[in-house]
């Protein structure tokens, strides 16, 4: 289990091609990856509506189960409570109390599959923070965003404020973008 404190924003193509020149100007070391995420929630959309996401994210050979509850907000800051295991396959379905038999369970009902994200992501490492930029591949949308995760005890504010004034704050998750499109509640972000 860890306490995840992220910062968001999302950001436009021209936006996420200038953060990334001026990550590299500024001397912040990088490295890319890919994510194949698959997203798991109950037919009703339990999690969802709760803010919570249930994912397998696939990172070279890795597959990882990522459950993420929202526990706040503060000062644009996101605040979850992330619990996260290696699998070796990829399940039909998870029972949260079988998955991550620690965490708060929020529903006994089990979660399906829901559909799948690819995030093309490059990592910037910075003084207490962590960047990362993404653009996200899901149901034949394309979004760019700013995501930026910050170590124990470091406070926000270590963010040069350059960073601060790109893009828009991204006030939902991947997922929750993700499921707003796949019920057809937005447009196209792109």
């Amino acid at each position: 289990m860890e306490l995840e404190r992220e910062y968001k924003r999302m950001l436009s193509e021209r936006e996420f091609q200038l953060l990334k020149a001026w990550c590299r100007q500024n001397g912040l070391e990088s490295e890319g990856s890919l994510h194949a995420n698959t997203y798991y929630d109950t037919n009703d959309l339990e999690l969802f509506r709760g803010e919570h996401t249930l994912r397998l994210r696939k990172t070279g050979g890795t597959i990882y189960a990522q459950f993420k509850c929202l526990t706040g907000r503060d000062s644009g800051v996101r605040i979850c409570t992330e619990y996260e295991c290696e699998i070796v396959r990829v399940p039909r379905e998870i029972k949260l109390d079988v998955m991550f038999p620690n965490c708060p369970v929020l529903t006994k009902t089990p979660c399906v599959r829901i559909g799948e994200l690819l995030t093309n992501r490059c990592r910037f490492s910075g003084q207490g923070y962590t960047l990362f930029l993404d653009v996200n591949f899901y149901l034949g949308a394309i979004d760019y965003e700013l995501e930026v995760e910050f170590e124990p005890g470091v406070s926000p504010e270590v963010l040069p404020e350059e960073l601060r004034t790109f893009g828009e704050p991204a006030v939902k998750s991947k997922y929750q973008r993700f499921i707003d499109w796949l019920i057809g509640t937005k447009a196209n972000p792109a």
